[in-house]
This record gives structure tokens, C-alpha cells and sequence, in this order.
């Protein structure tokens, strides 16, 4: 969002990242020198209160598995914009600014969560549940003290779908019965994790969304999916 404005021979330029400010080489009056000087003024506060709101609004982010790939990339995009972010993952990453906070663990242990449980989230970003355990894990522990959580699930859960076909479509989840006799780990895990959270959300409102992304390509993706194409 851009806006941008005269006050006499000053212009400015706001968007939501910067402010630009330029004045032109022009003989004043005592009257534009005036309205310089109080623009100066206004202009100061106008900067406090930016900040001010800033430190009201700059959101707390956990991300579950923030060190490689996309996680990485959220991470660090998010303390780009200003927002206090903490990463948990089972390894430890170097490429990551100090301001970010880095706590070791494994996903399905309850000790290792429970600590990050004693705090409050505006958004949980979930890159690493894979099965039903897991996700009640998040439900049991985060119910109380998170504004939004975020699961990333998979366009592979369509394929424990008896009937379905491509080109899939979300409606597919709640139509279809799951086929026993498929055997897919990833897909089948992540769908079973989804009803864990749709469930808890009938029961008492837990906020999230789901992210069935059907691939995901990009710079520094340690699996090299771009490679086939």
C-alpha cells in the first residue's frame, strides 16, 4: 500500500516499509519556512507513533521444523518484517540471525514442547506433524494460548481416497472413504492429522488452516524437487 501527498514544496512518499522524504531547492518564506519546521514536528511523532504501534502489533511466530527449506524461508521473512520469530527443530542452523530463537527437540515429545506451551503465539506454523499422535500432541498443549495455527498437509492425502481421481479437489476429503488397502504413509498420516484438528475445532473452536501443497519447489530444497523439471 503506497500513498503519497504535497505539503508546499515538500513531497513524501509512505508505503508500508519506508518513508521517502524530499524537498526541493526553493527560496522560502518566513510562512513555508514555518510550515517546514511544524511538518518536522508532526513528522517526529508521527515516526514515535509508527514505532509504538509496530511493537503493539509485531506478532510472536513459532515455527515447528523453521530450519531448511520453506520453514527457513518463513523464518526469516517474518523477522524481516519485524515479528519476534522461534524456531523448533530436531538440528540447528547456522544460516539463521541470532535474533531468531532456536530450541532444540523432537515433534512428538511432549517434554520437549511443553516449555514452548507456557507461551502465547499468534501464529504456530506446523511443517513437521505427520500423524494423528502428533497433531492431538499440538491440540492438548497449544488449545490455549495460540491465535492461529498452521498445518502443512499434502496433496498425497487424495491418494488413500477410494475413487478419487485427478484433477483432485478438496471436496474429495469429505466425501470419500479412506482406502484401507492403500498403503501411503505420508498421505494417509497427514489426513488422519487433519481430522485431529477439524475435530478439535467442531469441539471448541481451535483455530488453524490447512496447507495441502501439492509440491513444493524453490532455492535450497534439500530434496532437489525442481530436478525432474
Amino acid at each position: 500500500m503506497e500513498s503519497t501527498g504535497e505539503v508546499d514544496n515538500l513531497s513524501y512518499t509512505n508505503t508500508t516499509d519506508t518513508i521517502k522524504i524530499k524537498t526541493t531547492t526553493k527560496t522560502r518564506t518566513k510562512k513555508n519556512e514555518l510550515c517546514f519546521d511544524l511538518f518536522n514536528i508532526e513528522n517526529c511523532f508521527f515516526f514515535i507513533i509508527v514505532n509504538i504501534f509496530y511493537k503493539i502489533y509485531a506478532m510472536k511466530v513459532l515455527i515447528l521444523g523453521g530450519t531448511k527449506f520453506f520453514g527457513k524461508s518463513f523464518a526469516l521473512d517474518m523477522h524481516k518484517r519485524g515479528h519476534e520469530v522461534c524456531v523448533f527443530s530436531h538440528t540447528h542452523s547456522n544460516d539463521l540471525p541470532k535474533e531468531i530463537k532456536q530450541v532444540l527437540g523432537e515433534r512428538g515429545s511432549f517434554k520437549d514442547l511443553s516449555p514452548l506451551a507456557q507461551e502465547n503465539w499468534d501464529i504456530v506454523l506446523d511443517n513437521i506433524c505427520f500423524t494423528a499422535e502428533q497433531a492431538q500432541l499440538a491440540v492438548d498443549l497449544f488449545k490455549n494460548n495460540i491465535k492461529h495455527w498452521l498445518f502443512v498437509s499434502t496433496g498425497d492425502v487424495h491418494l488413500v481416497l477410494k475413487g478419487a481421481k485427478s484433477p483432485y479437489t478438496e471436496k474429495m476429503s469429505k466425501t470419500l472413504e479412506v482406502d484401507n488397502k492403500k498403503t501411503e504413509p505420508y498421505g494417509g498420516g497427514k489426513l488422519e492429522a487433519e481430522e485431529v484438528l477439524k475435530k478439535a475445532y467442531k469441539d471448541f473452536r481451535f483455530p488453524y488452516t490447512t496447507i495441502r501443497f501439492p509440491i513444493v519447489i524453490g532455492e535450497n530444497d534439500p530434496k532437489n524437487r525442481c530436478l525432474p523439471y
